[in-house]
């Protein structure tokens, strides 16, 4: 009789979820072919907003490639209904509707559709017992459709800052703003800098999305991603995603950049590299994914016929033409748990000799890593309460080269972990919402092996802008190895919602940051308040 019970609660819910998401799609016909319906560029908390729908057991969307394309038509109904929320009725006065309910400029014609919208970000705050912080964005995002298959998108940002100590250290040091770009000096302790993004898609149809673009990708499930992230700045991309039956291609040609002990003149660019990436994502089921990940660092020389090769595995051809280039070799999964719950993980292998790996643990050359999560949305049934657990591990080494211009980087940050390498790490991440309030907090620990700075020719594994061959010796790494330094990230937010179309809200901030070494301990306790409007992640948990 229980599980009579059981199965018909559960019949039910699903019922429940496939009206509303027909409720949300039937509502939204009168907009759209896609007059009303644009990608939506991946921010993790306003994904969140949405995670009952992409986790769901009763459809399939392939969820580890963000942002989410219109080929995936119950994402962007799912979008489209957050985005439709409003305060009022439309008859509301005009100021109201601009500031609340709509974009600041909007049309949408049969033929074409436009939206542009101011995206600040202002932000004051205070650091204990040190300086005060402040931010002044001004932003502004430009989007819209000609005809029903080309669509585009453009945001720029100018911003002056002054930053919590650990963030300025870290930015005097590497030149860049976590994730935002080249500094200029702006007084004696701010910084000035900018950052712009766009792209152009092409969509003739179900089965291909092709996209030209300045900007980031995501690939995973969870808040981190080893094998790609948005963790840096901005690089020139072309981007084709296939989609057929249960399998969805991507391949990415990118071009990056180097900056690491290089500084920008009018005479001098940084060095360039080029990157490909392909990704395999196949829905075996309604609970199941797998997929296949390859990218090859590309050293910059002459033009090669056979980076444009768009099936996976382009490692063989690399060796066959003897090519010194850099190759990684990943793999993700997911599983759904009765329709509240997601496992999810991700392997990657930079250099993998099962004899090392299994006989020989510290060995240098076992350069892996691998990432474990959980996340469940309406947590005890309480809707909109979600949260994520998640581990991440990567051994001494990992993503470093023998060049340092083709690591596993760009622009002077990892394109993986903003951790970088050699460290274990566990994230909590729980978020409420209720109508246009949200909570969220975050608890980051970590074991961190650093390298000594007080002998930089030496390498024992932890900063992959080293060569591997300055190691300091062949076996004995493990975690930790180097400056065995824990790590301890706490941040609490709290917001309110203004405008769903251009993520406008009001936002309370405290962040606590530790980290303890037997070189020195810092410590960094700060809070923050301010407006914001933006669709980017920005990680300032290192």
């Amino acid at each position: 009789m229980l599980a009579l019970l059981f199965n018909e609660v559960n019949y039910l819910d699903g019922m429940k979820e496939k009206i509303r998401l027909l409720y949300c799609i039937l509502i939204l016909l009168p907009f759209s072919s896609h007059a009303q319906s644009f990608p939506v560029p991946y921010d993790f908390n306003y994904y969140n907003k949405i995670i009952d729908t992409l986790y769901s057991t009763h459809h399939r969307i392939h969820t580890s490639i963000k942002g989410f394309s219109l080929q995936d038509t119950i994402a962007q109904a799912a979008f489209d209904s957050v985005q439709a929320i409003s305060y009022r009725p439309k008859k509301s006065n005009f100021i109201f509707r601009k500031l609340f309910n709509e974009h600041l400029v909007q049309f949408y014609k049969k033929d074409y559709a436009l939206y542009f919208d101011f995206m600040p970000d202002f932000q004051v705050g205070k650091e204990i017992a040190k300086s005060s912080t402040w931010l002044n964005t001004r932003g502004f995002q430009l989007g819209g459709r000609i005809g029903k298959e080309i669509y585009f998108h453009t945001s720029f940002y100018e911003n002056q800052g002054k930053f919590p100590s650990y963030l300025t250290d870290f930015i005097n040091r590497s030149t860049v703003v976590p994730g935002q770009g080249y500094i200029r000096s702006f007084g004696k302790t701010a910084f000035d800098f900018s950052a712009a993004d766009g792209y152009v898609s092409y969509v003739p149809g179900k089965y291909f999305t092709f996209e030209l673009g300045h900007g980031k990708n995501f690939i995973g499930d969870g808040y981190r991603s080893l094998l790609l992230s948005d963790n840096t700045f901005s690089y020139p991309y072309a981007k084709i995603i296939t989609t057929v039956g249960p399998f969805k291609y991507m391949n990415i040609w990118t071009q990056m950049q180097y900056l690491n002990g290089f500084h920008f003149t009018d005479s001098t660019a940084f060095p360039k590299k080029y990157s490909v990436f392909q990704y395999l994502d196949w829905s075996i089921n309604k609970n199941f994914t797998f997929g296949i990940f390859e990218n090859t660092m590309i050293r910059p020389r002459g033009f090669d016929l056979n980076f444009i090769n768009p099936i996976i595995f382009l490692r063989p051809v690399e060796f066959s033409i003897g090519n010194p280039d850099k190759s990684l070799l990943g793999f993700t999964g997911s599983y759904k748990l009765a329709g509240r719950y997601l496992v999810y993980g991700q392997l990657v292998i930079n250099e993998f000799t099962a004899s090392k790996v299994f006989g020989d643990p510290g060995y240098w050359a076992n350069k892996q890593g691998f990432q474990l999560g959980i996340r469940a949305f309406n947590f005890l049934k309480v809707a909109k309460l979600n949260l994520l657990a998640e581990l991440n591990t990567i051994r001494p080494f990992t993503y470093t080269a023998l060049n340092p211009l083709i690591s596993y980087s760009h622009y002077g940050q990892p394109l993986g972990d903003p951790l970088g390498t050699n460290f274990r790490e566990f994230i909590f991440i729980g978020n409420y919402s209720y109508k246009r309030f949200e909570l969220r907090s975050q608890l980051n620990f970590a074991l961190i092996g650093l390298d000594n700075p007080a002998n930089p020719g030496q390498s024992t594994g932890g900063d992959l802008f080293k060569p591997y061959t300055i190691r300091t010796a062949n076996e004995g790494f493990f975690i930790g190895s180097g400056v065995r330094s824990n790590f301890f990230f706490a941040d609490l937010r709290a917001s309110y919602m203004l405008n769903y179309k251009n993520n406008l809200r009001l936002e309370f901030g405290y962040t606590n940051r530790i980290l303890n070494n037997q070189l020195a301990k810092q410590t960094s306790n700060y809070f923050n308040f301010g407006i914001k409007a933006s669709f980017r992640n920005f990680y300032y948990d290192f």
